[in-house]
């Protein structure tokens, strides 16, 4: 039985093998055989890791330098010439089809050899601020706050233990 990539991700090691799957065969990077040969994936599932397409944006200067209007007007259509193969990629990533063309979508994400792409609604989540940090006073006081109540309930509990032993003993001594 073939079974279809996504549900050949969610098998084990050994149920991969029980099938005659490989879930994961590594070695050297197609033409880059310098980096080594035990991190670069080959193949997962039995389908073949999609080779690089050799793409290498170059963003040329007017001036002395690169201005960022120049910089984002290179990106931005060197992602317009990708939004079809995202829009597929996108969807398989989510075991769905190929999204439809009307999504929106935004960069979140564009580092040295990273782009991470989304839908434009998700965009506001991924840029969130992180929680505020606590200042410390505030932090001493919850403390405080928390050992007394602390203790209040250990004095509580060590009354009713002290009257609950004193009465089994009074009812120990009168029988």
């Amino acid at each position: 039985m073939v079974r279809p990539a996504l549900e050949c991700h969610r098998l084990t090691d050994a149920e991969a093998e029980a099938e005659g799957l490989y879930p994961h065969r590594v070695g050297p990077r197609p033409g880059d055989e310098t980096l080594d040969p035990f991190e670069y994936t080959l193949e997962y599932c039995g389908e073949k890791r999609p080779g690089s397409y050799g793409v290498e944006l170059k963003v040329e200067a007017a001036g002395d330098f690169v201005t960022v209007h120049e910089y984002v007007s290179a990106v931005h259509l060197w992602l317009i010439d990708m939004r079809d193969k995202l829009l597929d990629v996108l969807g398989k990533m989510e075991g769905q089809p190929p999204w439809p063309p009307e999504i929106r979508l935004a960069v979140f994400y564009f580092g040295r050899a990273q782009v991470r792409v989304g839908r434009e609604e998700r965009l506001a989540w991924w840029h969130r601020r992180p929680p505020a940090a606590r200042s410390t006073a505030a932090g001493s006081e919850e403390e405080e706050r928390r050992r007394r109540v602390m203790a209040r309930l250990m004095t509580q509990s060590a009354a009713m233990i002290r009257e609950r032993t004193e009465e089994a003993a009074r009812a120990g001594l009168s029988e």
